[in-house]
């Protein structure tokens, strides 16, 4: 007998695993409502194509448990549909609060998580730091930039793993590894930050680019109850989005 897969949230293999949708299927119906042929990117930069049904997004991860799926992450997903439907398809100004700020920055954490195993390549985040997440907890040193996009892509997402940082705590400066998530999707845009730092370090500042800090808000982590105000001026525009996903890119020609 083969061994059961065990859940890469949950650590559970006595639950069946289901194929979880990356995009959660609640967003397809916002898009193109025509029978044509769409198309979107993920993570291996590889285009996708979407068949015109109107409540399948298609791109699944077979790796989480029936009731994961159908529990917590159903529940997250209820959560931030009401407002984020709007931002989607509208671009509808919205103020979050400090609820929907944790909710919406969950949700793209797990997004971010769950894209991981839409391929092969070795997932940055580990079974701990998922199962921290399933049980309410946020990473202690993950940004979350959220902006609005006016071009012409309506959905793509992108993935940065191999990355290293320079910290320095006090006179003591050493390197940690580091993951990046952008995601677009109508006219929402949001960029997850992960860096691995020092056991003893409290706090980390990140610097936003000068040319992206206008464009950017950060969804998290902020002041206790302090609002955001949602969208940022001026908007992303397509060679600013496609600047904004590949900054964490090496620049093989400096």
């Amino acid at each position: 007998m083969s061994a059961r897969k065990h859940c890469v949230f949950c650590g559970n293999a006595r639950t069946k695993i289901t194929k979880e949708h990356a995009w959660p299927n609640w967003i397809r119906p916002l898009l193109r409502r025509s029978p044509s042929t769409i198309i979107g990117t993920q993570p291996s930069k590889k285009p996708i194509n979407f068949p015109g049904k109107l409540h399948d997004m298609g791109i699944t991860a077979n790796a989480v448990c029936e009731s994961c799926n159908g529990g917590w992450m159903a529940g997250l997903e209820n959560e931030v549909r009401p407002f984020l439907t709007s931002m989607i398809r509208d671009g509808a100004e919205t103020a979050l609060s400090r609820a929907q700020q944790f909710s919406l920055a969950r949700w793209m954490l797990k997004t971010s998580m769950v894209f991981e195993f839409t391929h092969a390549a070795t997932p940055f985040y580990t079974f701990a730091e998922r199962d921290a997440l399933r049980n309410g907890l946020l990473l202690g040193a993950t940004v979350i930039w959220i902006g609005r996009y006016e071009g012409s892509k309506f959905m793509s997402t992108a993935v940065a793993k191999a990355l290293n940082y320079d910290i320095a705590v006090e006179d003591k400066v050493s390197r940690h590894p580091g993951s990046g998530f952008t995601l677009s999707v109508g006219q929402f845009v949001a960029q997850v930050q992960t860096i691995r730092t020092p056991p003893e370090m409290t706090g980390l500042w990140v610097r936003m680019p000068r040319q992206f800090a206008e464009s950017v808000e950060v969804l998290w982590p902020r002041a206790e109850n302090e609002p955001v105000q949602w969208p940022p001026a001026p908007s992303l525009t397509d060679d600013t989005l496609n600047a904004f996903i590949e900054r964490f890119v090496e620049d093989k020609k400096a």
